[in-house]
């Protein structure tokens, strides 16, 4: 039987920076995009997929490219 391989590059990376979901979300509605730390925390676990423009906003607001973390 196969392990699952769990993706979790963006939450290592949230932990790095010492972040949550709650100051990720202070940090993109400083940059103009407001979604919820509840929202951030389904795309971060890839419970949802989100958008690309998302994907790019979280991938700025976390130092990084989008390919490091989805």
């Amino acid at each position: 039987m196969r392990a699952i391989k769990i993706d979790d590059r963006a939450f290592k990376r949230m932990q790095m920076q010492g972040k949550t979901y709650e100051s990720l979300s202070v940090d993109l509605k400083a940059q103009g995009v407001n979604i919820k730390a509840s929202t951030l925390h389904r795309y971060i676990t890839h419970k949802e997929t989100p958008n690309k423009s998302v994907k790019k906003d979280i991938a700025k607001a976390l130092h990084c490219a989008v390919e490091e973390i989805f």
